[in-house]
């Protein structure tokens, strides 16, 4: 079952420096498993929504589906994420690539990173040390499959 990758940018201060501090196009990425779509955000933490009400803040999505060995695990595993806050420590760590990782709380590449690993997919990188910058090559990758 294909799992949809959502790379995003949008305007804005925060996304700007997002997208300078990680070399990357995109300050947002999401997850899409059938029709809901999980996120994590800055005000409100690791949350889910249907697609359909996806995608209105950014100003550019570009989508990758990546074929997936378990989407339930994958679902279940995000799941088990909803509510938790988002990775602050995690996003002020990124330009020292350390391993920055609490699983008590998630930014969003690291979310997407460590549900595509719980749905059986190697990455390449870790979900540990993963920005949108990182993400984005190793899914077209698994995308090409």
């Amino acid at each position: 079952m294909p799992v949809k990758i959502h790379f995003c940018r949008s305007g804005g201060l925060v996304a700007a420096v997002i997208r300078i501090g990680t070399m990357s196009p995109f300050n947002h990425v999401a997850i899409e498993v059938d029709g809901i779509v999980y996120e994590a955000l800055t005000r409100r933490g690791v949350i889910h929504r249907r697609a359909d009400l996806f995608g209105g803040a950014w100003s550019r999505v570009e989508t990758v589906a990546i074929a997936i060995p378990d989407a339930d695990s994958c679902r279940l595993f995000l799941q088990d994420q909803l509510g938790k806050p988002y990775d602050w420590g995690g996003v002020f760590a990124l330009p020292f690539r350390a391993n920055w990782h609490n699983e008590d709380r998630w930014f969003c590449s690291e979310l997407v990173a460590a549900a595509l690993e719980a749905g059986g997919l190697n990455l390449g990188v870790s979900a540990r040390r993963v920005t949108p910058r990182d993400l984005y090559p190793a899914a077209n990758i698994l995308a090409s499959r």
